[in-house]
């Protein structure tokens, strides 16, 4: 009878130890599988351009910009933009005060191409305040979300739905 209590202990201690081992593999086998690094979206600021009286500014495209990336352009105007070859409006709203100088927020984007050249070159078709500003996002996959929900004069924005969102997205409101 005690030797078969010390074999049942034996093989219970050796049976444990299998499953010990098991676990350790298994646990290491997912350690392996997770991502050791996190891959935040990687925006590049360029210089803001601004002209109090003109017509035309040329804001430099960020220092670092490669092909594929994506640009975005904020460009406050007082009168009607002309939007760059290759540029595509993302948005465009006035911005306050509203009074009698009328003045807009617009939003444009681009994939960044090698014929690009160093700078971007915005016109409104009459003399005034004109301001621009590119920044870039790194990447050929970068992804975008816009949203605007303008509630009032104040600019609060509502914020796109949670499943709309993709890992690595970026919103602009």
């Amino acid at each position: 009878l005690g030797l078969i209590s010390l074999a049942a202990i034996f093989f219970t201690f050796e049976l444990g130890f299998r499953i010990k081992t098991i676990f350790e593999e298994v646990a290491t086998e997912i350690s392996l599988d997770v991502p050791t690094t996190n891959d935040p979206l990687v925006v590049i600021g360029g210089p803001t351009e601004e002209t109090p009286t003109g017509v035309t500014v040329d804001p430099d495209i960020p220092v670092g910009t490669d092909p594929g990336d994506m640009m975005i352009a904020f460009v406050t105007h007082r009168s009607a933009l002309t939007t760059p070859t290759g540029w595509s409006e993302v948005a465009q709203e006035e911005a306050p005060p509203f009074g009698e100088t009328r003045q807009w927020l617009t939003v444009l984007a681009k994939r960044s191409e090698t014929s690009d050249g160093d700078s971007v070159q915005f016109t409104q078709a009459q003399p005034g305040r004109l301001l621009a500003h590119i920044m870039t996002v790194e990447g050929e996959d970068s992804r975008i979300a816009y949203h605007a929900t303008k509630t009032g004069t104040t600019g609060y924005a509502s914020t796109p739905n949670y499943y709309t969102m993709g890992d690595n997205t970026l919103i602009i409101a």
